[in-house]
């Protein structure tokens, strides 16, 4: 079975955890608005609920059992982060989504939505 995913920090083509998803199909880049808010964890990004849109950049793949097993893994689901579905240009895709909204609300925003824009920027 496979699973779209939608990936937006140190997942994406470029960072170090990028291996993971390397025999997976590249469905494209997207910049949705979403109902979610990135912040700066430190070296990697979260997304946080909102009740406005914002825009997020992500990296879509499709994805097996096994890869989704390790990124959920690499993700510290259900601990660090939980996978929501949305909405992606008419895809239903997986995301992650940090799980500690009240310690997230007092991070470092990226109004950008783009954690690569953003380090590039620093």
């Amino acid at each position: 079975m496979s699973t779209l995913v939608g990936v937006y920090g140190t997942l994406r083509k470029g960072f170090g955890l990028h291996s993971i998803l390397e025999e997976s199909e590249f469905i494209g880049e997207y910049s949705p608005q979403v109902p979610y808010r990135m912040v700066n964890v430190g070296y990697y990004p979260a997304l946080l609920p909102t009740e406005e849109n914002n825009p997020i950049t992500f990296e879509v793949y499709e994805v097996d059992d096994s890869t989704l097993h390790r990124l959920d893994l690499a993700e510290g689901v259900p601990t660090l982060y939980h996978r929501q579905v949305v909405d992606i240009e008419g895809l239903s895709v997986n995301i992650y989504i940090f799980t500690d909204v009240e310690w997230g609300e007092g991070l470092e925003p990226i109004p950008s939505g783009n954690f690569k824009s953003f380090l590039e920027a620093v």
